[in-house]
């Protein structure tokens, strides 16, 4: 990444970011490693060098927060929160799907930011956990990783991939994550690794890990931060919508009753509160509210969500269900806003073409 230019317009955030091109091959299609690598000593260097540099970068970027941290870490592992001993700046995505060979380059630093100290090398290791030898190689190269200071990274990493295992993805990662979050034996390399070698503190229960996968990242991911929304287009009339504007949909207004409050309602790799309202005779109506550490975010699998609710929820509706976002953006500082989202083409089940406007006072008034 070269470049990034933030702007702020009408009660919508925007991010442009430059990236360079890196004709390089990655050393795996998927972020989990299926194989063993066979790197030299040197690529290895390069990679704590290269951490080493991120982590010194000064940056106001959050790629970890510490509400996450306090409510996901007892969630998915039953501990308290670890204290973040210090904050350093990370990539945040750092999976071998990232990762070239020679030369060593990283991709995909749309996510990084300010996260606690090792975790980048504790997301590293989660990725690696069925390859036992490059496992124990991750660990040797970043003494973090079983230290009281990395602690806090682990967990935070654990929490986040099983978190995403929850969810139905990196289902392959499910038993080596919950025995090491649980600090019971893995076999490693034909040997069984029990909680002494996994270095945790005595009196702690080691976490597990396992970081979203974005972009697809999310990743959640873990970057649980949503990507910015499009500009809101206003009056825009679409034929054969599922509704055009906003104007048009205020004028279904009628008195329905909430008839579902679905706090996880999950939709391919992402989640969300669904919120139906519906009446006889009536379209029905969606409200989808997603948390800041949620991913992907709302904004970009719009499509799928408002889908997945049709089929489920109001299958024998001819339209789908109108479709209202609220995204918990606490990063800045300010109340969410619901807006509007209209489809420009819709199926059975299928919608594309979304297009997002902002529902103000004065438009209900």
């Amino acid at each position: 990444m070269t470049g990034v230019h933030d702007a702020f317009d009408d009660g919508t955030a925007y991010r442009a970011e430059l990236s360079a091109r890196v004709d390089l091959s990655v050393l795996s299609d998927d972020p989990i490693l299926q194989h063993d690598p066979q790197l030299p000593d040197s690529w290895w260097n390069d990679l704590t060098g290269m951490l080493e540099k991120v982590s010194v970068v000064a940056t106001e970027r959050v790629a970890v927060r510490q509400q996450y941290m306090d409510r996901a870490i007892p969630q998915f592992l039953g501990i308290p929160a670890p204290t973040v001993t210090r904050w350093t700046t990370a990539h945040a995505d750092l999976h071998w799907a990232n990762l070239t060979g020679s030369p060593l380059r990283a991709l995909d630093w749309e996510g990084w930011g300010q996260a606690p100290e090792g975790f980048d090398c504790a997301t590293l290791y989660a990725y690696t956990l069925l390859q036992p030898d490059t496992a124990a190689r991750v660990r040797a190269a970043f003494p973090a990783l079983g230290s009281a200071a990395g602690l806090a990274a682990e967990a935070t990493v654990c929490a986040q991939l099983l978190q995403t295992v929850d969810r139905g993805d990196n289902l392959i990662l499910a038993t080596p994550l919950r025995a090491w979050s649980e600090g019971t034996a893995l076999p490693l390399s034909g040997h069984v690794a029990r909680r002494d070698a996994m270095s945790w503190p005595v009196h702690t229960r080691g976490p597990g890990l396992r970081a979203e996968r974005r972009r697809d990242r999310d990743d959640d991911g873990m970057n649980d931060v949503p990507q910015d929304r499009p500009p809101a287009r206003f009056g825009a009339t679409v034929p054969g919508a599922s509704g055009d504007t906003v104007a048009e949909v205020l004028n279904l207004a009628a008195l329905r009753r909430l008839t579902v409050d679905e706090h996880m309602f999950r939709a391919g790799r992402t989640s969300f509160r669904l919120q139906m309202f519906t009446a006889p005779g009536q379209r029905a109506v969606a409200v989808a509210t997603q948390a800041e550490d949620e991913s992907p975010s709302l904004t970009n699998v719009a499509e799928s969500c408002a889908a997945a609710v049709w089929q489920q929820h109001c299958p024998d509706q001819e339209l789908p269900p109108v479709w209202i976002e609220r995204q918990l953006l606490e990063a800045f500082g300010r109340e969410p806003d619901f807006r509007l989202v209209t489809f420009g083409e819709a199926e059975p089940y299928q919608v594309r073409n979304p297009r997002w406007s902002t529902i103000t006072e004065h438009c209900v008034s």
